[in-house]
């Protein structure tokens, strides 16, 4: 399991990247830019051309993902992440054995310290 953060815009989803990195909880962190989020909306929605239309690439959020080091409590880790990134437009948790496609380990994650 992990935790995902939303955000506004790439600066802030790299800044909090950049402090996430550091986070002793922190295991693995993933990063997904405004571009492949509209990337992957379109691919989504393909069958659905009217919706693509009704948005763009700056209306999708930039999100970092966390794997937390084991024994984290996903759910108060999520909370305390909304607490340290009110900029945050939302956390949420999700199985990254289900996204491990997206998420595989030798993808964009960034090992922590």
């Amino acid at each position: 399991m992990a935790v995902q953060v939303y955000f506004r815009d790439d600066d802030a989803m790299r800044s909090a990247a950049a402090v996430l990195r550091n986070d002793p909880k922190a295991r693995r962190v993933y990063l997904d830019t405004q571009a492949l989020t509209w990337m992957e909306f379109k691919k989504i929605y393909q069958q659905d051309p009217a919706k693509i239309a009704a948005t763009s690439e700056s209306a999708m959020p930039a999100t970092v993902a966390v794997l937390p080091v084991p024994g984290t409590d996903l759910n108060a880790y999520a909370a305390e992440l909304k607490q340290r990134f009110p900029d945050a437009q939302k956390t949420k948790t999700f199985d990254l054995e289900a996204a491990q496609e997206k998420y595989a380990p030798e993808a964009q994650g960034d090992v922590c310290a």
